[in-house]
């Protein structure tokens, strides 16, 4: 052996101890791989289920936004059509009042002349009738305007909801 050769014993045990680092090295980066497969393939499940709930959700939302939306305009018009009547009956009511005002000026007249009491006072009572009819017909309108207006309010926040949603 020339001087600075290495003996084949000490270079067979130095390549050996090496190869045993390499494969202890080759297992622990094989054990590292499939640890990262399995959280990657739980990832991809955990991915998956959320994309389907966003499906889901999306499918229900598309589902039930058109028939709340067409609901919420039903009720619209509805509060129209009752606001309408409210505005023509109070202008009935106003009318009736001035017959009411007129009818008492008429009593007025009527007493200074003594005659046609007894008519005066069929008349009177008729228009009594009408007033108390068109006030229970009001009262009747703002009850059902008073019934209705939670599920306007209801519509409007599920119309809120959906379109922050959207």
């Amino acid at each position: 052996m020339k001087t600075g050769d290495v003996p084949i014993r000490s270079s067979f045990r130095y390549f050996n101890r090496r190869f045993r680092d390499l494969d202890a090295f080759k297992h622990h980066l094989t054990e590292e791989i499939q640890r990262l497969d399995i959280y990657d393939e739980s990832q991809a499940a955990d991915i998956n289920n959320i994309s389907k709930r966003h499906t889901n959700n999306k499918r229900e939302r598309e589902s039930t936004t058109p028939r709340l939306n067409e609901a919420y305009h039903d009720l619209e018009k509805r509060i129209e059509n009752l606001n309408y009547v409210i505005r023509r009956e109070e202008k009935w009511a106003a009318v009736q009042e001035s017959i009411t005002a007129a009818t008492a000026r008429e009593t007025a007249v009527i007493d200074a002349d003594k005659g046609n009491a007894a008519s005066f006072s069929q008349t009177l009572a008729h228009a009594d009738k009408i007033i108390r009819h068109l006030q229970e017909r009001k009262a009747e309108l703002q009850a059902e305007l008073s019934a209705i207006e939670p599920n306007i309010i209801a519509l409007s926040n599920n119309s809120d909801y959906l379109s922050a949603e959207g």
